[in-house]
């Protein structure tokens, strides 16, 4: 009956020992991922800005868009991306964060993980 108590520990550590090692794989993984985002968002700077009534990302991209980036739809996906806005929607009140300068990120949907 030992060698069986035995056995089943040892299934025991090898069980818990495999679950570690997946879960530290899983976050070893989700802080590259977030690394790698943060380095693309070094090379642009961003101001706060304050909604002001009548504002839309339109005309938020209309006063502040520069050249680098390649659209003022890419401009205006680069604001609703940092600021995680699930629609186009904004707010008079809203503080949002808007790029003022840089290089522009590649906005796809393999880099949106």
């Amino acid at each position: 009956m030992s060698r069986d108590l035995y056995r089943m520990r040892v299934l025991l550590i090898v069980v818990i020992a495999a679950a570690a090692v997946l879960i530290c794989g899983f976050f070893i993984s989700s802080s590259h991922r977030a690394y790698g985002a943060q380095t693309s968002d070094s090379q642009i700077s961003y101001e706060s800005y304050v909604v002001e009534s009548g504002d839309t990302l339109w005309s938020i991209a209309d006063r502040f868009y520069e050249s680098s980036f390649a659209s003022r739809e890419d401009y205006i996906r680069e604001v609703m991306r940092v600021n995680e806005l699930q629609s186009t929607h904004i707010y008079e009140g809203d503080l949002i964060a808007i790029p003022t300068s840089g290089i522009s990120v590649q906005l796809s949907a393999a880099g949106a993980d």
